[in-house]
């Protein structure tokens, strides 16, 4: 990010012992664990000033000290290891209709997207319009709870092919929202994202990816999901 954390040192400074693990099982090259950020420290000296957990301490000594394979192997548990669940094709043939209009009307964007108006604004036509904070329908639906009514909305949108690498104000793609939202446990919506080809490598304003936002969150099992994209851990 901006201040040269990589996301190491977020999963550290949060504490988060199972996003470390995540982030050691997934990689292969451990020379990232080197990089200092912006305040000269690498993650293990942040681990140590900050007192956090001192099975995060261990884990980083371990893979520092070139035993990471073996450090692997004794950490990881059923959690850890299990396969992050792919969607099938099937699951992006939800029973949602799409309008297509060949007239075209005029639409003023709303001061900010709801869940019950943002149907109004889901068409062919105004697939990526704004509302008056600068997100668009996409990255609103994100945000809300990946249950009946919002994923029919969801599905229905990504069918009609957004834009899914658009940018908030503050540079927040729906994959950047996506890895925020503490509701979508599963990550269907970032799974849904990632497989329609959202961009991992973009970041927001303040140089975070949907990675360094997961690690952030406590979200292990999304930054599995997005390493297997080849993200960056810088």
């Amino acid at each position: 990010n901006n201040i040269g954390q990589t996301a190491m040192h977020i999963a550290v400074c949060n504490h988060s012992v199972s996003c470390v693990k995540a982030l050691l099982d997934n990689c292969h090259d451990f020379s990232f664990l080197n990089l200092k950020e912006n305040g000269g420290k690498t993650a293990l000296d942040k681990a140590r000033v900050n007192q956090v957990n001192p099975e995060i301490i261990h884990l980083l000594e371990q893979a520092m000290s070139g035993q990471a394979q073996q450090s692997s192997a004794v950490a990881s548990t059923s959690a850890i290891s299990a396969p992050v669940q792919q969607l099938t094709s099937n699951d992006d043939n939800d029973d949602v209709e799409i309008v297509r209009s060949s007239e075209s009307k005029q639409i003023t964007a709303p001061p900010y997207f709801t869940r019950d108006n943002i149907i109004e604004y889901i068409s062919e036509e105004h697939i990526n319009i704004r509302d008056g904070k600068g997100n668009t329908p996409l990255m609103h639906l994100a945000l809300l709870a990946p249950i009946g009514r919002n994923l029919q909305v969801f599905s229905r949108l990504l069918a009609l092919k957004p834009d899914l690498n658009a940018t908030s104000p503050d540079g927040y793609t729906a994959l950047h929202f996506a890895a925020t939202n503490t509701k979508d446990t599963d990550n269907y919506l970032a799974t849904k994202l990632l497989n329609h080809g959202a961009n991992v490598s973009k970041r927001n304003k303040a140089g975070y990816t949907a990675l360094h936002l997961a690690c952030e969150r406590g979200k292990p099992s999304l930054a599995r999901l997005l390493l297997k994209k080849d993200v960056s851990l810088m």
